[in-house]
């Protein structure tokens, strides 16, 4: 069994995103037609965890993690309402 210090163990990290989209007018499937526009988006997202080994075959853990703004959804953000902020 580890003692003090040797019992954690410590992650963490950090990632830049920077990413820019331009889309045309586009009607959706049922006929709507939705103006499209611009979308930048950059930021930077960190991530922490921590492992607590309690015995040899019992640990407890945490973890925190930024997320990224969710790209596949592009096609809602564009059609939202424009007072609607996301």
């Amino acid at each position: 069994m580890a003692a003090g210090y040797e019992r954690w163990i410590l992650r963490g990290g950090a990632r830049h995103e920077c990413i820019g989209v331009n889309v045309d007018d586009f009607t959706t499937l049922d006929g709507n037609a939705i103006p499209g526009g611009e979308l930048d988006y950059d930021a930077t997202l960190f991530n922490l965890g921590a492992v607590y080994n309690l015995t040899n075959t019992v640990n407890v853990y945490a973890d925190f993690s930024q997320g990224a703004f969710p790209w596949p959804t592009l096609a809602w953000y564009f059609a939202a309402p424009r007072w609607c902020s996301l």
